[in-house]
């Protein structure tokens, strides 16, 4: 349970930090701006994991799981 709160916290960072680069949509890659966004919320939060595995599991989650979902297509569908 512990680690399902964890990746819940984590995720809710990181979507954080992917709507503070929503302005950067359009200039940069969607791929560019998840990257960015992750190493931001791995400055932010030192337990953040940092493997590439997890980075493309947590941009899975983003896209396909709620709350994460609808708050990540606003940032890049409005530009779409």
């Amino acid at each position: 349970a512990a680690s399902r709160k964890r990746r819940l916290a984590n995720l809710e960072i990181l979507i954080q930090e992917i709507e503070k680069l929503s302005q950067s949509v359009g200039t940069f890659s969607e791929e560019r701006i998840v990257e960015q966004a992750f190493e931001a919320a791995r400055d932010r939060e030192a337990k953040m994991p940092s493997s590439k595995r997890t980075l493309d599991e947590y941009g899975t989650a983003l896209r396909s799981e709620e709350p994460f979902k609808s708050r990540y297509e606003a940032v890049f569908r409005k530009n779409a």
